[in-house]
């Protein structure tokens, strides 16, 4: 088996645009060390305003990223909630079956301001979906939030590998994204403050809805999480890494995981969660944003049927051009496929 890296950000940004002064590489982790760089980058936005500049995040991250060899595999929106996958350009002719996905589950149940966006590959041999989602707000909304879940889970589903239909039919699970979960309780925000002052993150965790309602078996409770060693990351006031008081801070940005290790019979997958933290620098949003990295176990030995294309000496612009593919024998054509041609340097 062979170890990949994955690394993935929540970050709700509140409608705002990133500042032409924005670094990401603080949040990304960049490092000149190209051998130490994850293999995958996965973002995860919510709230992201939608105006003719709503691509301006997209384009930060793709620019935070484009001289470290990275192909954006896909970017799936459903109205604020936006995802992009990240991909080592070494790793994409090992990616199959890729397949989005989303589910609102706001106003009426049919508005894309809540619910989520799904992503779902083969990657090396195995099975990996990413879930980034926007659950209801406010302070004692919890049973909407534990719906919006399994509204999400019970009405997302996928075709084109028939084994994994479902979220959690995958080999590898990462659910993440402004989840919105508060404290149990009637502390108040400037209780709550001086608690975290105090760094009394213990205590205050023991009131957390999500991990309640996991240990209930109300929601999430198919996914681990490791406990957060931050501070809550909502919500602050815009500008600054200071709590606005006018709502209870709480840990509402989380990623959670799953890994079905038995899924192959003779081989145990595996996956380590390698950090888990927030980046209070940050202070473009009310928000501060969560990342969290990952080693999964890949088969070293995977290799999968291929389309290989006769090499074409010269390109004609002004001219019809030939591409000659052989297919195996074993492939049988479907209506997903399609053939994508691409400038040499694609990142």
């Amino acid at each position: 088996m062979d170890t990949l890296r994955l690394y993935i950000v929540t970050w709700n940004v509140a409608e705002q645009m990133p500042p032409s002064t924005l670094d990401l590489s603080n949040l990304l982790n960049i490092s000149d060390n190209k051998d130490h760089l994850p293999d995958l980058y996965v973002i995860g936005l919510q709230e992201v305003k939608l105006d003719i500049f709503s691509g301006h995040w997209g384009s930060a991250f793709r620019n935070a990223l484009k001289s470290y060899n990275y192909v954006e595999m896909n970017s799936i929106r459903l109205l604020g909630i936006v995802m992009y996958v990240f991909s080592l350009e070494k790793h994409i002719t090992k990616i199959r079956n890729m397949e989005t996905g989303s589910t609102p589950t706001g106003l009426l149940g049919i508005l894309g301001n809540k619910g989520g966006v799904t992503f779902r590959m083969d990657l090396y041999g195995t099975s990996i979906c990413f879930v980034n989602s926007h659950l209801a707000a406010h302070d004692g909304h919890c049973a909407e939030r534990i719906t919006n879940y399994n509204t999400i889970l019970q009405n997302q589903k996928f075709k084109l590998n028939q084994e994994t239909t479902s979220i959690f039919f995958h080999d590898y699970v990462f659910w993440f994204g402004d989840l919105n979960f508060r404290l149990h309780g009637d502390m108040t925000a400037k209780e709550i403050n001086e608690e975290v002052q105090k760094k009394n993150i213990t205590e205050l965790l023991k009131l957390d809805e999500l991990t309640r309602v996991r240990e209930s078996g109300e929601a999430f409770s198919e996914l681990q999480e490791e406990v957060p060693q931050f501070n809550p990351t909502y919500k602050y006031l815009f500008g600054k890494s200071v709590y606005d008081l006018g709502r209870r801070p709480a840990w509402t940005d989380r990623v959670l995981f799953k890994a079905n290790t038995n899924a192959y019979q003779g081989v145990t997958l595996d996956m380590k969660q390698m950090s888990y933290n927030s980046v209070e620098s940050y202070t473009v949003s009310d928000h501060k944003p969560v990342y969290s990295e990952f080693n999964i176990k890949v088969f070293s030995d995977y290799s999968d049927k291929e389309v290989k294309f006769s090499n074409i000496d010269t390109w004609y612009t002004d001219k019809e051009n030939t591409a000659v593919c052989h297919v195996s024998s074993d492939i049988s054509p479907s209506i997903w496929d399609w053939v994508g041609i691409y400038e040499e340097n694609i990142t």
